[in-house]
């Protein structure tokens, strides 16, 4: 690609930029002349033709139709992407917009997941996958616990790496102010208790405390579904109906269920840059499924809270406008990560 770069002057890359934004906004191939009149100063209409012949040589566009004028590849697409995509800002207008839609989210961490998949989703048309990793190696940090009525309160488990586990449990008697006290009191043997070691043994101490504090059993009983969940990797998936606009039925089927394979979540987690861009047969991750992702393109960023990691993937066709998925995405799980740790300070 260092090569290609040194070939493209300033006017190819611009004429190729054109061409890309232009076929991304309208979806048809893009001749000389419609490239001429989006230019500032353009050329003349036979410089910008061998200009074209120019890119489709090295492999940056293709010609549909002999009549017809040109379309980027996969390869045109991955120039444009590293090159010469400028990043776009969203707007306070936007960003407020955005927030707007998360009203009513609480301290509940999974609907928070559940909601920012489905904003995402509508706002840029595309298929989300939100992404959670398990945290077998992570020590419980904090348990917190708040009172939502007269006998429900919700169990916050925080591990060291920064996930966040709820559970709501119930009771069959009124939970005042003390004994709240006496649950969270209770909870703090669990402080500081490897996860991994948890997920083995709580069934033990469960049954241990079963015979001696029934009062204590719905609190034990939330963190042993906590540990569970917490050992498991979570995957949201929101706009399914997306992917049938570009795929025919039973390859949108399959790619659906591919999503929610172990092999996709290791995928998205898998690069070590924060956002990653995969198009076409870099989307291939399955030996036996080289052509189920061929005309997709698959944005993943990811975000930090301590040391855990969550990943917001975007999945649609080639032909998307990147540089705003690029800007919503990244807005989106900064708006995650804030609520995540303000979770974390209650």
């Amino acid at each position: 690609m260092g090569g290609e770069l040194k070939v493209l002057k300033r006017r190819t890359s611009k004429i190729l930029s054109v061409i890309i934004e232009n076929y991304i906004k309208i979806g048809s191939p893009v001749g000389s002349e419609t490239v001429c009149k989006l230019m500032k100063n353009p050329p003349s209409s036979a410089t910008v033709r061998n200009e074209m012949v120019l890119l489709s040589m090295l492999g940056f566009l293709e010609q549909p139709h002999i009549s017809s004028g040109r379309i980027p590849t996969i390869e045109g697409y991955k120039f444009y992407i590293n090159y010469l995509m400028h990043e776009k800002k969203l707007s306070d207008y936007e960003k407020n917009y955005i927030l707007s839609m998360f009203n009513d989210i609480s301290y509940d961490p999974e609907s928070i997941i559940k909601k920012a998949c489905d904003i995402l989703s509508k706002i840029i048309n595309c298929t989300v996958i939100f992404a959670v990793p398990p945290v077998f190696e992570s020590v419980v940090r904090d348990i917190k616990l708040v009172k939502v009525g007269l006998r429900t309160v919700v169990l916050l488990l925080i591990t060291s790496s920064g996930m966040i586990q709820n559970q709501v449990f119930n009771c069959s008697f009124e939970v005042n102010n003390s004994i709240l006290n006496m649950f969270k009191i209770a909870l703090n043997e669990f402080r500081g208790k490897n996860i991994s070691f948890l997920n083995i043994e709580m069934d033990k101490i469960l049954f241990a405390r079963e015979t001696k504090d029934i009062v204590m059993i719905p609190a034990f009983e939330a963190v042993l579904r906590a540990v569970k969940k917490s050992c498991q990797t979570h995957v949201e998936i929101k706009g399914e109906k997306f992917l049938f606009d570009f795929q025919n039925f039973q390859k949108a089927f399959k790619i659906l269920d591919l999503l929610q394979t172990k092999e996709f979540s290791d995928f998205i987690f898998s690069s070590i840059n924060s956002l990653k861009i995969y198009l076409g047969s870099d989307c291939n991750i399955y030996n036996t499924e080289m052509d189920v992702f061929s005309d997709c393109s698959i944005i993943v960023k990811k975000y930090d809270i301590g040391a855990y990691q969550g990943a917001i993937a975007v999945i649609g066709p080639t032909r998307i406008n990147y540089s705003d998925i690029v800007a919503k995405i990244s807005y989106i799980a900064e708006v995650v990560r804030n609520m995540f740790l303000k979770i974390m300070s209650l």
